[in-house]
């Protein structure tokens, strides 16, 4: 009997295939929900230090929530390569830059990025992208691909890149945005 139902249920998933679509998609979803949260529990668990005054065992955050640190873009011409970004990063020449700046907050570099036009297509880019990170010992910790974007995540030594790759639907204009994020400094305890 349980070989008859295990039948009927192929069955009705070969005559309604989006049936058997919304089942993969839904176990796609918890095991890529399970590897991520496996990858970033700590993330969410990892204690934060906090300093003790006067030998009391009250906790106190050390900066003060209604005055947090300041964030700070700095454009740079078209022209400028972001200092920290790999040398060797492939970046399409002839194409328009759209972004290209530094950010900070409280002094502290957080993020370069660089987007640009891009007459390459989505695959091929992502296999650039991706050719370049394996060639140059970059972990590539994620890739996303959609039917018209393309996203790329790597790590090496503490420091990470994002490749996004998009097409505008309307347009059709393909763009590249990379972000570098460096090892980022130990938080100060006052």
């Amino acid at each position: 009997m349980k070989q008859n139902t295990f039948l009927n249920f192929s069955m009705a998933l070969k005559e309604q295939p989006v049936i058997a679509l919304g089942i993969v998609a839904i176990v796609a979803i918890l095991v890529g929900g399970g590897v991520w949260w496996k990858t970033h529990q700590s993330d969410f668990f990892a204690e934060t230090p906090f300093p003790v005054t006067n030998n009391q065992n009250i906790l106190q955050p050390t900066e003060d929530p209604k005055d947090p640190p300041s964030a700070k873009k700095q454009e740079l011409p078209p022209s400028t390569i972001p200092q920290e970004f790999p040398k060797t990063i492939p970046l399409e020449q002839g194409g328009a830059v759209l972004q290209n700046y530094n950010a900070s907050v409280g002094g502290i570099k957080e993020q370069s990025t660089r987007v640009f036009v891009t007459q390459k297509s989505l695959d091929e880019n992502q296999a650039m992208y991706a050719r370049f990170f394996k060639d140059n010992g970059w972990t590539i910790v994620n890739t996303i691909v959609g039917k018209t974007y393309r996203i790329l995540s790597a790590t090496k030594n503490g420091e990470r890149i994002v490749v996004i790759v998009d097409e505008n639907t309307i347009s059709k204009q393909k763009t590249v945005n990379i972000t570098y994020t460096p090892v980022l400094p130990a938080p100060v305890l006052k």
